[in-house]
């Protein structure tokens, strides 16, 4: 089902309330905002409001977009426009010729629309080969051209040479099932892994990956999908990373790659590639 479709509208509450650019908006434009945000939630082109031809009645887009958007909220022209011009003026909405639009919103629903696709194909090769092992395999094949190994069981540790010991990463999985009590249907969610990073070493679900935006953050979560990716392709996953969900919440939990003021050694737990420099801007690790 693309985004679109959905009942509800997806609104990631701490990036809204901490939203730089939205901060410094009124509390008339916010309003408007959030109803704008409703609207392009149905749109046809998810995220975006377009100004047609019979919408042009002044020459001035704001006003003109003010106009078509009076119709369908609760404010006064005057109201609309004066918020519309605040939001662009900040950068939370953007305009590009006839075309309003949220930059994230788009961006999602692109993704969801991808995904969608992805989702109706694979279900075909589904009713054409039975088994779920088949369905994992023509999904993988077709969409992220993964190992047949990328279908592994979610309970896997980091097997690299430092020995995990402590029991954090025990409480910071306590959530995730044993395999053995997920049913079938659950697995083959769990299963279709997808790529990321430049060189396709990270391999998750979708329901990993929204996940894991979620609590770390777009930002914090690309950072250590592209240290880790680099990583593993520098070192030809030397470390034996199977398990990229946990070790994505370890990069993170840990600082990997970022410098250590003072110049001190990074702590047991950092991956270990001495020779490992990865070309984002982040700095070699020193040795101690």
């Amino acid at each position: 089902m693309s985004r679109r479709e959905q009942p509800y509208l997806p609104l990631y509450v701490m990036d809204f309330l901490t939203d730089e650019k939205l901060v410094e908006c009124s509390a008339e434009s916010t309003g408007v905002y959030i109803r704008l945000m409703c609207l392009m939630h149905k749109s046809e082109q998810y995220g975006a409001i377009l100004l047609k031809q019979k919408d042009k009645q002044t020459g001035k887009q704001i006003y003109d977009f003010a106009c078509k958007l009076m119709r369908q909220m609760p404010y006064d022209i005057e109201t609309i426009e004066r918020s519309l011009t605040e939001l662009l003026n900040e950068g939370v909405l953007s305009m590009d010729g006839d075309v309003l639009f949220q930059r994230r919103m788009v961006r999602d629903g692109k993704l969801s629309d991808t995904r969608a696709s992805a989702g109706k194909r694979g279900g075909q090769g589904r009713g054409q080969k039975n088994g779920a092992r088949a369905f994992a395999s023509r999904f993988a094949s077709d969409f992220a051209q993964a190992k047949t190994e990328a279908n592994a069981e979610n309970e896997i540790e980091i097997e690299n040479e430092y020995e995990i010991e402590d029991k954090s990463e025990d409480e910071d999985n306590r959530d995730i099932p044993k395999e053995e009590n997920i049913s079938l249907p659950a697995r083959e969610k769990m299963s279709q892994l997808r790529k990321y990073g430049q060189y396709g070493w990270v391999k998750l679900t979708d329901d990993q990956y929204e996940r894991l935006q979620r609590e770390l953050g777009d930002a914090e979560l690309q950072r250590c999908i592209d240290y880790i990716d680099e990583s593993a392709q520098i070192t030809k996953n030397k470390n034996k990373w199977r398990d990229w969900n946990l070790v994505i919440r370890k990069c993170s939990r840990d600082r990997w790659g970022l410098s250590v003021k003072g110049g001190a050694a990074p702590g047991r737990d950092q991956p270990h590639s001495a020779e490992f420099k990865p070309s984002t801007g982040f700095r070699k690790a020193e040795s101690s």
